[in-house]
């Protein structure tokens, strides 16, 4: 057998698992038989080294299988919830389904403070960036009024850098938070 054809048939049998597994499995199987011919194989017999298509892919489907299990143990609970459980939790809805409620609010109002800071900060560099050099060409205001424009222009361009800066650090802070939950 060719490697394309083996290549092929293990495609064919691995079906059913994710395609980034299936397309890492024949990958590493691609760099067995380029090992094997390196070894001084023909193709053919670098193919029937690899063993019959059918055994590989059962082998991978269990191994997948056992990693599915094991992540279905984490998720599904241990045992069924009892009856005076359930009634419990259906008497107790008002009360942690308005906490529920309330926490959500509160996380999507720190989300729109959060964006709204954001975009005044954006909106504040560019308006000071425009008041920045508009001020000098005003012909309704005296040097004193320029000058204070341009140190408006100023303070707002600096002030919208900080508030930016901030979100910016926020951002990288909670992202590494989410990066060492998820670890």
């Amino acid at each position: 057998m060719k490697r394309e054809e083996f290549i092929e048939a293990l495609k064919l049998a691995l079906k059913d698992l994710p395609e980034q597994e299936i397309q890492s499995s024949l990958a590493y199987f691609n760099e067995m038989i380029d090992d094997r011919i390196d070894e001084g194989m023909t193709e053919e017999e670098a193919v029937a080294d690899m063993g019959p298509v059918n055994d590989i892919a059962t082998k991978l489907l269990m191994e997948n299988q056992t990693l599915v299990n094991r992540v279905k143990d984490k998720i599904i609970p241990k045992r069924r919830l009892a009856t005076w459980e359930i009634i419990l939790l259906i008497l107790g809805f008002p009360i942690w389904g308005s906490l529920l409620l309330a926490v959500a609010a509160i996380l999507i109002s720190v989300v729109v403070v959060v964006v709204s800071v954001g975009l005044g900060a954006i909106a504040s560099i560019f308006a000071g960036i425009v008041m920045l050099f508009m001020a000098p060409f005003n012909p309704n205001s005296s040097l004193d009024g320029r000058l204070f424009s341009v140190a408006i222009s100023c303070l707002s361009v600096g002030l919208g850098l900080i508030f930016f800066s901030w979100l910016v650090q926020l951002f990288r802070f909670i992202k590494s938070r989410v990066k060492q939950y998820r670890k």
